[in-house]
């Protein structure tokens, strides 16, 4: 489905206004947490934003100042974030949103689904800490190494009534723990665009005549 059908469907539909198509809480996520990420990419998409959110101004101009109607209403992503999809108390779904920078959780191919979506946020938060890019141990200075969501949402993660404090928290999702002698530190976060990147160009010769390919 193109994009901007997505997003018609989202300015109109919502669990307020359109009850009858969310008859279960793993509906209302799904939906909450698919209808984020499609705003957040064509948000980017319309702007045209190259560089991506690394100042204040620009995160704030792009999540609390951009307008975005869900269901009929006018809102931003910052307070339908915070606002609509925190207050639910699924702290997994920290790790299904993504605002299409470099250090968000991972876009999966295909919209969540209500039917797979216990299934899905646990895979995502098991794949999310078993990336090194958000989280890994220096043991040599007996540290412990975590993404800035965990930061950002420290409240939310220990709120849940499964943990007293990040370690405990993280310690859920990791084979090994985190042992209780390493201090927890925060990796600053990647604001820029998660851009495909550009595939080099080879140049390749064939019979004296010089080619560019594609690799």
């Amino acid at each position: 489905m193109p994009l901007e059908n997505v997003i018609n469907f989202i300015s109109f539909a919502s669990p307020d206004v359109t009850p009858e198509l969310f008859d279960s809480p793993q509906y209302t996520m799904a939906y909450y947490i698919n209808s984020y990420n499609a705003l957040a990419m064509y948000g980017v998409i319309e702007k045209g934003i190259p560089d991506g959110f690394t100042s204040f101004f620009s995160r704030a101009a792009f999540f609390k100042f951009r307008d975005v109607v869900i269901g009929g209403k006018v809102t931003n992503l910052y307070d339908f974030e915070n606002d609509v999809i925190r207050p639910l108390n699924e702290p997994r779904a920290d790790f299904a949103l993504n605002c299409m920078v470099k250090d968000c959780p991972r876009l999966p191919q295909t919209p969540f689904s209500a039917k797979t979506l216990d299934d899905t946020l646990e895979q995502a938060i098991h794949e999310f800490f078993g990336n090194k890019k958000h989280f890994y141990f220096d043991d040599k200075r007996k540290r412990v190494y975590v993404s800035e969501i965990l930061d950002f949402y420290t409240e939310g993660f220990v709120a849940s009534g499964k943990a007293k404090d990040l370690p405990q928290y993280i310690n859920q999702f990791l084979a090994e723990p985190i042992p209780n002698n390493y201090k927890l530190r925060f990796i600053d976060y990647d604001w820029r665009i998660n851009a495909q990147p550009e595939q080099p160009k080879v140049s390749t010769s064939t019979n004296g005549d010089n080619t560019n390919a594609q690799q």
